[in-house]
């Protein structure tokens, strides 16, 4: 028979196992050595800032990269091919609905949106 305190001691425990689970990784200054190299060859700050780009943390790994802005930043759109990243659907359009977008502002898409397809909404998608 189960006794009362080793089932709190079990719940005990995997509450902290889930909680140790959803901690973040701590910050890194520089980029993890089996890092991919960063989009569009600039792989180091100066290249980086002398493309126009933001060297900053990006990911959930926090690795330091390069977000180089796009030429159609906020041009309207009706798919992906329209667009050099994406196509984003105004926040709060349902999966589903017929909408236009507009081209995404920088060739990383970290975060949450929701890509439009042959002008449809689709499903909301966050990419870590």
């Amino acid at each position: 028979m189960i006794r009362s305190h080793d089932l709190l001691r079990a719940l005990g425990a995997s509450l902290l196992l889930a909680l140790a689970a959803c901690s973040a990784p701590e910050a890194r200054d520089e980029p993890s050595p089996d890092a991919a190299p960063a989009a569009g060859g600039a792989d180091s700050e100066a290249a980086c800032l002398a493309d126009g780009g933001t060297w900053a943390q990006h990911g959930r790994l926090a690795v330091m990269s390069c977000a180089r802005p796009t030429a159609d930043a906020g041009r309207m759109c009706r798919d992906g091919s329209d667009c050099e990243t994406a196509c984003i659907a105004p926040e709060g359009v349902e999966d589903g609905t017929p909408t236009a977008g507009t081209c995404h502002a920088s060739d990383k898409l970290f975060g949450c949106h929701t890509r439009v397809t042959d002008g449809v909404a689709g499903p909301s998608l966050c990419i870590d």
